[in-house]
Order: C-alpha cells, then sequence, then structure tokens
C-alpha cells in the first residue's frame, strides 16, 4: 500500500447490540482496512450507557475517509465522529 496514510477516527454513540458490526460493515463495504481498533462502554449520568469506539484505517484517498464518516454519522444513535 504505497503512499497510504493512516486516519484515526473516534466514533462515539449510544451503546446497542450491532452496533460494532455497523461501524465495521461500513468499512468493509468500502474495502477499506481497519488497522487497528478499541471499543469502551461507559455510563454517562445525561445520554446513559456510551460506546466508544477509535479506529485506525487505511484509506485510499481523502474522499473515501470523508464519505465513510458521512456513513457513519448516519448509523442509528451516533452521537459523534471525529
Amino acid at each position: 500500500m504505497p503512499n497510504q496514510k493512516e486516519i484515526a477516527i473516534k466514533i462515539r454513540s449510544k451503546d446497542r447490540t450491532g452496533l460494532i458490526f455497523e461501524i465495521t460493515k461500513i468499512f468493509s463495504d468500502m474495502n477499506v482496512g481497519i488497522l487497528n481498533h478499541s471499543a469502551r462502554v461507559y455510563n454517562d449520568r445525561n445520554r446513559g450507557m456510551i460506546s466508544e469506539c477509535n479506529l485506525i484505517i487505511c484509506p485510499e484517498n481523502e474522499d473515501i475517509t470523508a464519505l465513510a464518516k458521512r456513513r457513519l454519522r448516519k448509523i442509528k444513535g451516533v452521537i459523534s465522529v471525529n
């Protein structure tokens, strides 16, 4: 993968069953590799149970990153994508 840049993405969402599947499916459908990932769930007093997922991806270009972020924001319960 010459000249490909690693990009960090943080997704915060209301926690629910199937969330991680939906996140990884977006990258799989776009043929974007996930180089590293971590996830945790914590209790936010105002929002309830929150899932925080951190990913390192290796997209072919910035347009793919922007498209992936738009798709991630459409997932039910997503609070932020950075």
